[in-house]
């Protein structure tokens, strides 16, 4: 986990992910975390609006589809849009907690399903401004999930059951009243099996469930919403580079080489995130861009060994020569970093483990 580099003065720890498991809907655990959303035995991260009401919008990696937004039997245009949504029917506009008790009306084959929000809240952005525009917050939503088999729906599930426990360091600020909640920003089209941010496209919205590297990269202001907002621009290669380094991706081809649990400093080169920890009681990384590593001193899986990632790498000085050799399949060389200083060195991330 990610906890100690990125938000001004706020503990961030790395991908939240706990052992190795299975794909969820192709959202791996490395890029959703164990905390992915799903809805009955749909796994996803994604969902398409359409921009006219009562039309369905596009079915997503598992072929959910949003008909709409519903509140008080009155049927509602959703959007997502600067990370937060609304819905409209032309003469009213939900917002914030006016939302709550509304329901996204989905659709899967012949199943249909009813997504509600919940509650409403907010969380602080591990990233804040580097100067003069006031404290960024982000919107949660809480959203509950049953199926219709006629009047009324089955009972009400939450549709991220598997928050971090407060004392993870994945779980960050996403804790207590929020820990059930999701994040939701729009247009980028995320390749999970690659770690990478592909274009942007704003009929599309992701759910980031609490611990995942999907709200990670919300909380580090790592997205089209974001920039949206004004609050942090990003372009899709440093969206890339976030998501390379919270999910271990050293290679940049997609292979994973960390494990839940993992605390993790970073700091970008925009000024919005800093080392939380002295230089003295860190040990050096990786430096990062779009490729994945540019140079590697030591994976943070070998400054803190657990169960799992003995059981997933071998014995911790095993995992340096692993990621090596998974770089040469592809042809890439990973060289030690420069000097023994906490500089970017002209990149986006760099990030260090802390003793």
């Amino acid at each position: 986990m990610v906890l100690g580099v990125g938000c001004v003065a706020s503990d961030i720890d790395e991908p939240r992910v706990g052992a190795v498991q299975q794909d969820i809907g192709g959202c791996d655990v490395f890029m959703c975390g164990t905390n992915s959303p799903v809805i009955a035995q749909f796994g996803f991260w994604d969902l398409n609006l359409s921009s006219t009401l009562g039309a369905a919008g596009l079915a997503n990696n598992v072929g959910m589809q949003v008909l709409g937004f519903v509140q008080n039997n009155t049927l509602y245009l959703p959007r997502v849009l600067r990370g937060k949504l609304t819905a409209s029917n032309g003469v009213t506009t939900l917002a914030g907690n006016a939302l709550v008790g509304g329901y996204f009306y989905l659709k899967n084959g012949s199943r249909t399903f009813e997504l509600k929000v919940s509650a409403v809240g907010t969380v602080d952005s591990w990233a804040q401004p580097a100067s003069g525009t006031p404290h960024v917050t982000l919107e949660t939503y809480q959203l509950d999930w049953a199926e219709f088999f006629g009047s009324p729906p089955e009972r009400f599930q939450n549709m991220c059951p598997n928050p971090p426990s407060k004392d993870n360091p994945d779980a960050l600020t996403m804790i207590g009243s929020t820990a059930f909640q999701t994040l939701l920003f729009e247009g980028d089209r995320i390749d999970a099996k690659g770690r990478r941010d592909t274009t942007v496209d704003r009929s599309w919205f992701n759910l980031g469930c609490a611990g995942s590297a999907l709200a990670k990269m919300a909380l580090t202001g790592h997205t089209q919403g974001a920039w949206d907002a004004g609050t942090f621009n990003t372009t899709l290669a440093e969206r890339t580079t976030m998501l390379k380094m919270l999910t271990a991706d050293y290679c940049g081809d997609g292979t994973v080489f960390t494990v839940g649990g993992q605390p993790l400093n970073w700091e970008d080169d925009h000024g919005t995130m800093k080392l939380i920890s002295a230089p003295a009681n860190l040990v050096r990384e990786a430096r990062w861009n779009e490729t994945g590593a540019v140079c590697l001193d030591k994976p943070r899986v070998d400054v803190h060994p657990t169960t799992n990632s003995i059981a997933e790498f071998g014995s911790p000085s095993n995992i340096y020569q692993k990621a090596m050799s998974q770089c040469a399949l592809s042809g890439k060389v990973i060289p030690p970093c420069d000097g023994g200083t906490f500089d970017l060195a002209g990149y986006h991330l760099l990030s260090a483990t802390p003793l």
